[in-house]
């Protein structure tokens, strides 16, 4: 599952691929604001801007405004662009493409319809410069 993909990545991988990320929607000139999951640490990201959990993601003001939600497998970042219309992008790591391999057709038809294909930090850095979420 999920949980164990997470496990075989190390936090400094995590943290450095955050960064990554974190650079790219900077370098497109766009703020880089963190929803933590309710069950992770949010001081896990004491070192960028971060949003109240206590609202769940599909309630969130701050999600909600956004301009593009980023994400790597999050089910409140597909409800949100489904059910709110906001532009979602998937971010992977080489971790998560075996889970991304495991999906079923049904899933990845829904990843398909409300959320762009998973892509490297380098890659989402180009496609917010060219306008995509705005």
């Amino acid at each position: 599952g999920l949980g164990d993909v997470y496990k075989r990545q190390s936090q400094e991988q995590y943290a450095a691929h955050v960064d990554e990320v974190a650079r790219a929607v900077a370098a497109a000139g766009m703020e880089f604001v963190v929803v933590p999951h309710p069950g992770e640490p949010a001081q896990r990201y004491a070192r960028y801007s971060a949003a109240s959990t206590s609202v769940l993601a599909e309630y969130s003001p701050v999600v909600l405004g956004a301009t593009v939600i980023v994400g790597a497998s999050s089910t409140a970042m597909l409800n949100v662009a489904a059910i709110h219309g906001v532009p979602a992008v998937r971010v992977g790591t080489p971790e998560l493409t075996k889970l991304d391999q495991e999906m079923s057709d049904k899933q990845q038809s829904l990843l398909g319809q409300y959320a762009a294909p998973s892509l490297t930090p380098a890659e989402l850095g180009r496609r917010l410069s060219k306008g995509f979420g705005r």
